[in-house]
Parts: structure tokens; sequence; C-alpha cells
């Protein structure tokens, strides 16, 4: 209004006139960084920018609102322009893998509005300084060409845009492929937990009732077993749970001293046996068995409701068979 005598309602049209000038500048912010990239993009916009408004320091005198009009366009269509590649261009630069981006924005927008007072200042240091009015206006209006030229200058220290993108979605590839093993592993844990919850922890490794005992489908099996319990060591199962040894008459020889022998003999192998972690159990059949029946109770199958371990491999002990008959042999 001072120098060119434009009237309040003529600065209000040059306002709405950079406001309509975005619509068009962020549909050229748009078609800049497909054709290029969002770095380029948005160093065009600043040497535009600054080449609007360096054509800006000139008009000085009344009489030329109409090329007001015209420049203020174009100082809409270069905001448009270089804020939207602006944030486009850090918005893709910023790595997905930490979950960071709110962080991220909240530094661009600090660092972005912490030096915002400067070129007001300086102006305003220019214009109470310089005697010439038509001088100090001119070098002040300059001040923002200048400052965009540094802008320009320092994204030219800038690497390479299309390997710094390469590298951020190369870090939420790795990302997304660490989390996906680390769930993968959980629900394999979480599996092998249910697993062990449904098997019961029994010496033989057979199905079992209710009760903890063996089903009638695996009592009369002779089998020798390496099985795990609990946390997979074998030391938290208990060699005494279900029918062993123990459950076969002792009976003495003659002169009453075989069936401690037999007794002491079997206590040495137990012992041995549950140091390794193996059980070797003759399950059921307390009144004896013979070659021909052992086959026979080998090959019985499990139903799928009763044999959670259908895989698993049965297969008879000779020592366990040759102490049995031994301890049956006493009958006769």
């Amino acid at each position: 209004t001072t120098y060119i005598g434009m009237s309040a309602q003529q600065v209000a049209i040059v306002s709405l006139v950079i406001l309509l000038g975005n619509l068009p500048g962020s549909r050229v912010a748009k078609m800049a960084c497909k054709y290029c990239n969002p770095l380029n993009s948005y160093r065009a916009g600043m040497v535009a920018f600054a080449a609007i408004v360096g054509l800006t320091a000139f008009i000085t005198q009344p009489g030329q609102v109409r090329s007001i009009y015209i420049l203020s366009f174009g100082w809409g269509i270069c905001f448009g322009w270089v804020y939207s590649s602006q944030r486009v261009l850090f918005c893709t630069l910023i790595p997905k893998q930490h979950q960071q981006e709110m962080e991220f924005m909240g530094h661009f927008t600090f660092f972005g509005n912490i030096l915002s007072w400067v070129p007001p200042v300086l102006f305003t240091i220019i214009n109470e300084n310089t005697i010439n009015e038509d001088a100090a206006m001119r070098w002040g209006l300059s001040l923002i060409s200048w400052f965009f030229g540094l802008s320009f200058l320092v994204t030219l220290l800038m690497g390479n845009y299309e390997k710094a993108v390469q590298q951020a979605q190369l870090e939420d590839v790795n990302n997304n492929n660490n989390t996906n093993n680390n769930t993968n592993n959980t629900n394999h844990r979480h599996d092998d937990d249910d697993n062990d919850e449904e098997t019961p922890c029994h010496p033989d490794n057979l199905p079992v009732d209710s009760s903890g005992g063996p089903t009638e489908a695996s009592s009369d099996v002779v089998q020798d077993s390496s099985f795990r319990c609990g946390d997979g060591d074998g030391d938290d199962c208990d060699v005494s749970d279900g029918p062993h040894y123990n459950d076969i008459e002792d009976v003495e020889g003659e002169g009453g001293e075989g069936g401690e022998e037999q007794d002491a003999e079997y206590d040495n192998h137990l012992y041995s046996q549950q140091q390794r972690r193996q059980s070797t159990m003759v399950v059921g059949n307390p009144e004896g068995f013979d070659d021909e029946a052992i086959p026979r109770l080998q090959q019985q199958s499990f139903s799928k409701e009763e044999n959670e371990k259908e895989n698993s491999e049965v297969f008879c002990d000779e020592e366990a068979r040759a102490t049995a008959r031994n301890r049956n042999g006493a009958h006769g």
C-alpha cells in the first residue's frame, strides 16, 4: 500500500490468488515427482520460487497492480510445488521398521519452524537502517531469493535419492522378515507347549487314562522307550509312576534267597536305566508271557483317540524279557 498504492481490497485479492495458485502448484509437484524424483522436484521448485521472488523486487512503482496479480499467482504455484515435494521427499526417506513416522515428522516440523524468524528480522534490519526506501524494499524482498538459493545449494550435498529409498525399503523388508520369524517361532513354542500339556508325562510314554494308568490298548506291551517329559530332559519324570517290575510278584526260590538276589539285580538295573533317562518297562501281564505272545502284543494298534504318539518306535528289550522270564519262572 505504501509503495505501489494498493488498497486493502487489492491486497486481499492478492492473498486469494496465492491460495488458488497452490492447487496447480501441487499438480506440478506430482508430475515432477513422477517423471524425475521428489528430490529433483524440490530443487526445481526452490529455483523457480527464487526467480519469481527476484522479479517481484523490481516492482516498486504505483500502477503495477496487474503485474502483482500475475506474480502472486506464480508465488502460489511455487508454494504448492515446493512444500508438496518437500513432504513427499521426507516421507519416502523415513524407515518404517521402528514405527517412528510421528517422531520424524515432529523433527521435520521443529526444524522447519525454528529458523522461520530469521528472514523477518533481517528484513526489518535492512528496512530500518537504509536511507533509500526503494533500495531497502528491493533488498528486503531479495532476501527470500537468497534463502531459497542457499537451500538449493544445501540439497546438492545430499546423496543419491534412489539408493536412499532402496536402503529404507530394504530395512523394512528385513524388519518384516524378522517379525514373521519371531511370530512363527512364538507360535511353534505355543504349539509345543500345547502338545506337552495334551500328552501326559508317563514313563512308558503310552496312552494313559484319567487316573494316570495305562489304557487297555497298551496294557500288555513290553517297551524300551527313551522319553522326554516336562522341560525335555527327563529329570522331572518319576519312573515309579505306572506299573513296572514291582507289579510282578516277588517269589523266592529255593532256600529263600533267589527272590532277594533278583530284587537286588532289578534295583541295580532300574537305577542304571534311570541315570541314562531311559525306562525299560514291563506293562501289564503280571501272570507271565511267552515268546509267541510278545510279537502279537507288539503289533497291537492304538486308535487315533487313544494313541497320541502313533509314530513312536516300540520294540522289546531283551534284558527286560530275560528278567521277566526269570521272575515268572519262579512261579513254576
